[in-house]
C-alpha cells in the first residue's frame, strides 16, 4: 500500500459531517455525510483494503469540518495484482445522503498517477552450506558455494552431494521471473540443472559457462498459494500481506550436472507478478493477414496497455518465428 494525505478546506457555507461509524442521529444523516471518492463515481483499481467501499475512501480524520476550516482525508492506494503500468485516478468529495436520494460530488478534483512496478525479492544464499559444497567470499562481498561436478557423483559418494536450496514466500500468486546469479570463470559446467516448484516442478538447464556474475533468467513460473516457510530461508521477506495466503517459492540447484566442470551457486530473485497474458478470440475486423501459416481461427493476445492492438502468434520456422501486431489499420 501507498499512503497520501489531501489535506482540504471548507469554502463554503454548511458544514463537512464526518462518518462517526456509530448510529447517527437521524437529522444528522438527512445532510449527508461527506466522503473522499473517486471523481467518475466508478470503482477504483487502487482501492485499498480501509476504503468503505472500492469508489468511497472514507471522511475527515479530523471529524466534522466547519466552514473556513480545515481537514486531513487520508488515501490509502492498493496496486491490482493483474496489471502494470501507470494508473491515474482522480478523487473528489462527494456528499452522501441517505437512500433514496443520490451522492453529489462536489469541490476541486485531485489526480493521482501512480505507476505499478513487479516485486523484485532477493533471495540469499542459505548461512550453512549443503554437505559437498564449498564455501567462497568474492572480492565484492558476496558469498558464493561452489563445487566440481562429476557426473554420477551421487551415486558414487558417500554422502551424496546435496543440492542448494533457495525458499521464501513471496507477497502474491501469479507469474513470476525466476533470475540465478553466479560468478563468471573458466572451467564451468555446461548443464547446471535447476528445479522450481511451480505446479509443474520445472527443471530448467543453465549453461554457466557463459553469462556469469551477472543475473540469468532462469525462466517464467507460475507460483500458488499454501505452503509455509521456515524461518531459517535465509530471507528477511518471510511474511505475507495482510489478509493474503502464503506463497511458497522454492529454487534448487542439483548438486551434480550431466556434464563435467564446476557448479556455482550465489543469489536467487523474484521478480514479479506479471499480469497473465491470455489468448482470444479474433474480434470483428482484425485479423491475421498476411500469414499463410497462421492457424485459423486466428489466436490473438490483447495488449493490457494497448486497446486497439493485438498480437497473432504465428508457427513458422524458428528463425523466422515473430509475433505480427495486428492495428485498427489492418482491418
Amino acid at each position: 500500500n501507498a499512503p497520501t494525505t489531501f489535506v482540504l478546506e471548507n469554502a463554503g457555507d454548511d458544514p463537512w459531517l464526518a462518518d462517526r461509524k456509530d448510529k447517527q442521529e437521524a437529522e444528522r444523516r438527512k445532510a449527508g455525510t461527506v466522503f473522499l471518492g473517486t471523481a467518475n463515481g466508478q470503482d477504483s483499481r487502487l482501492a485499498a483494503a480501509d476504503w468503505i467501499s472500492p469508489r468511497y475512501v472514507g471522511s475527515s480524520l479530523d471529524g466534522d469540518i466547519a466552514p473556513g476550516s480545515s481537514g486531513k482525508f487520508a488515501v490509502s492506494l492498493r496496486a491490482p495484482a493483474d496489471f502494470l503500468g501507470e494508473i491515474t485516478e482522480t478523487f473528489r468529495l462527494v456528499n452522501v445522503p441517505p437512500a433514496p436520494r443520490q451522492p453529489v460530488p462536489f469541490g476541486s478534483m485531485m489526480t493521482l498517477s501512480v505507476r505499478v512496478e513487479p516485486w523484485d525479492i532477493t533471495v540469499p544464499l542459505s548461512t550453512v552450506a549443503p554437505p559437498g559444497w564449498n564455501v567462497k567470499t568474492m572480492p565484492d562481498g558476496a558469498r558464493v558455494y561452489w563445487r566440481k561436478s562429476v557426473p554420477g557423483a551421487k551415486q558414487r559418494t558417500a554422502p551424496a552431494p546435496q543440492p542448494v536450496v533457495w525458499e521464501t514466500n513471496l507477497p502474491l500468486p501469479g507469474d513470476w521471473d525466476v533470475y540465478v546469479r553466479f560468478p563468471g570463470g573458466s572451467g564451468r559446467t555446461s548443464s547446471a540443472s535447476y528445479g522450481v516448484n511451480d505446479p509443474n516442478r520445472t527443471q530448467t538447464t543453465l549453461d554457466q559457462r557463459v553469462g556469469g556474475s551477472g543475473w540469468r533468467k532462469v525462466g517464467r513460473y507460475r507460483f500458488e498459494t499454501g505452503g509455509s516457510v521456515p524461518a531459517s530461508a535465509g530471507n528477511t521477506f518471510a511474511s505475507a500481506l495482510p489478509g493474503k495466503p502464503l506463497v511458497q517459492a522454492t529454487v534448487i540447484l542439483e548438486g551434480d550436472a550431466a556434464t563435467p566442470g564446476v557448479l556455482a551457486a550465489g543469489d536467487v530473485r523474484f521478480v514479479g507478478p506479471f499480469p497473465e497474458q491470455k489468448l482470444l478470440a479474433a474480434p470483428e475486423g482484425f485479423s491475421c493477414r498476411g500469414w499463410r501459416t497462421a492457424p485459423a481461427p486466428h489466436p490473438v493476445r490483447r495488449s493490457p496497455t494497448e486497446t486497439p492492438r493485438f498480437w497473432c502468434p504465428v508457427s513458422v520456422s524458428r528463425r523466422a518465428a515473430k509475433n505480427y501486431a495486428v492495428s485498427a489499420e489492418d482491418r
